[in-house]
Order: C-alpha cells, then sequence, then structure tokens
C-alpha cells in the first residue's frame, strides 16, 4: 500500500500546531490527503500513527467515512436502513423495514443513552450499562401510574443496537462488534426473550366474524368457527 507521511509546523490565528499529513491512494487510484492537526508535536505523530495503522488495517475506505459517533451510525440507520418498507408490484421488499416507528423510537433511547460517544469507545460494558439503565426505567401506565420498562422490550432493542453495530462493522467503520465480546445470555438473555400467548377474546372472535361476511371472505367463516372452538386440533 502507497502512502508518505509527514508532520508540518503551522501558524493557525497566531498560534503554533503541528499538522500531521498522510498522503495515500484511493481504490481507483486518486491521491487524497487526510489531516491531524493537534497542539504538540507529540500528539500530532500518535494521531498520524492512528491514522497509517487504519490505513493499514481496513484499506482508504476508514479514512473517507464521516461516520465516527454513535450519534452519526443512528443518522445513518434513520435515513437509510429504518424507513417504511416499500414494495414492488410482486411483492418483493425493496427497502426499509415493517413497523418502522418502533425502531425509531428504539433510536431515540440510543441517542439519549450513547450521545455523541465514538463507536470505537463503546464496550461490552457500555452496553451493559445501556441495558440496567432501561431496566431501571419506567413508561406511562394505566390510570397515570409508572411501570416499569418490560425485560423483552429492553432485549428487542439490544437486538436493534446490535444490528446497527454489525452495519457499522461491515461498512468498515469499527473493527469489532462489541456484542462479540459478551458472555452467553450475559446480555440479551434468553429467558427475557418470552413467547407471548395471544387468544382472542369473545369481542374479538365476533369482530373477525363480522369481518367475514362479505363475499370474498364468506368462505373463511366456517373455518375460523372450526379453529377457534377447537383450537385447530
Amino acid at each position: 500500500m502507497r502512502y508518505t507521511e509527514g508532520v508540518y509546523k503551522r501558524k493557525r490565528n497566531g498560534k503554533i500546531v503541528y499538522d500531521g499529513v498522510l498522503a495515500y491512494y484511493d481504490e481507483h487510484g486518486k491521491r487524497k490527503f487526510a489531516h491531524r492537526e493537534r497542539k504538540t508535536l507529540y500528539a500530532a505523530r500518535e494521531a498520524l500513527r492512528k491514522l497509517r495503522n487504519e490505513l493499514e488495517e481496513r484499506g482508504p475506505k476508514a479514512l473517507e467515512n464521516n461516520v465516527v459517533t454513535f450519534a452519526q451510525l443512528a443518522d445513518y440507520c434513520e435515513q437509510e436502513v429504518y424507513l417504511e418498507a416499500e414494495y414492488n408490484s410482486a411483492g418483493e421488499k425493496l427497502r426499509g423495514v415493517r413497523n418502522a416507528s418502533a425502531y425509531k423510537s428504539h433510536l431515540k433511547h440510543f441517542r439519549d443513552f450513547f450521545g455523541a460517544k465514538k463507536l470505537r469507545d463503546i464496550s461490552i460494558a457500555d452496553v451493559k450499562r445501556y441495558r440496567s439503565h432501561r431496566l431501571r426505567s419506567t413508561r406511562q401506565g394505566p390510570n397515570g401510574t409508572r411501570v416499569n420498562i418490560a425485560p423483552g422490550t429492553v432485549a428487542r432493542e439490544l437486538q436493534t443496537l446490535r444490528a446497527m453495530l454489525y452495519e457499522a462493522k461491515r461498512n468498515q467503520w469499527i473493527k469489532q462488534n462489541p456484542f462479540e465480546f459478551a458472555r452467553k445470555n450475559e446480555v440479551i438473555k434468553a429467558s427475557d426473550r418470552k413467547k407471548r400467548n395471544l387468544f382472542l377474546t369473545f369481542s374479538d372472535e365476533i369482530k373477525l366474524l363480522r369481518a367475514c361476511e362479505t363475499e370474498d371472505r364468506r368462505h373463511l367463516r366456517a373455518l375460523i368457527i372450526v379453529a377457534v372452538d377447537t383450537g385447530a386440533r
């Protein structure tokens, strides 16, 4: 990999600074420059060393992205990943996700907790602290009461967080996903992901049967009655 580097003494607004410059070639052979300006010569050399390591380990693309903080990752996911699902005429999903509002709610909680923290500084300890923080949080309950956030809700949020960090790794914005260092059941616990037991109430059953009174759904009425009364056994 071709590159050259150097630290140059410059004057900015009447003050002396040290500009670490790394000249490299991108994937198309075009020459580019990356700068790391610091107050001391040692700091500039250290910043330049880290920049060189990123170039050698992850390639030119690692120096060209602007996603370095969690807030920037959240913005990227909101604009590119967690959009309302779009389908073509054949019913195939083109982009986005179903129930995008749920993911946007997750992003709000992530932004409040991680803020502008750098992606490379997020550790498994930070993820565990987020889990504890959310389990201690409350939401509006019935009759103006406050109820704790359910473990299942927090588990779904952590699954979204894990997917976001894998997206960052896939785009070479981080080297490793902190979730990779978690022990089994340490962060996303199997006991938190309890299956929901959904059943029809009597009023729900009446609504469903009334919805089958139309010409194109009339054939479903008998099937639904048998399924409800027998449990499909």
